[in-house]
């Protein structure tokens, strides 16, 4: 995504962490201002600062970091970072090909 911070290695190739560390990088680079312990917690409802537009910078760099697209009809249900980690967890670890298991949470 142009213009957005990136959580990708100084070689724009992403790391080989696990997915949660690379989700909180993500979480990072998309809310500078939130303390590194909170961002396990984070959740549009809780987070003032979780706006449209923030929403669609964290979406940016997590397809782009993850290699994936997800698709417009899960964006709304990504809500938080536990919801998250779960809808990635099912799609890169268990290799899902894009299509998601139904989000909990």
């Amino acid at each position: 995504m142009p213009g957005a911070p990136c959580c990708t290695t100084a070689s724009n190739q992403p790391c080989q962490a696990d997915p949660r560390s690379r989700l909180v990088q993500c979480f990072a680079a998309a809310f500078p201002n939130l303390e590194a312990e909170a961002i396990p917690r984070a959740a549009a409802a809780t987070l003032p600062e979780w706006d449209s537009l923030a929403s669609m910078t964290l979406l940016g760099l997590i397809e782009e970091e993850f290699q994936l697209r997800v698709p417009a009809a899960d964006i709304p249900r990504l809500t938080s970072f536990s919801v998250i980690l779960n809808y990635i967890d099912n799609i890169v670890v268990r290799g899902d090909n894009y299509v998601a298991s139904p989000i909990k949470g």
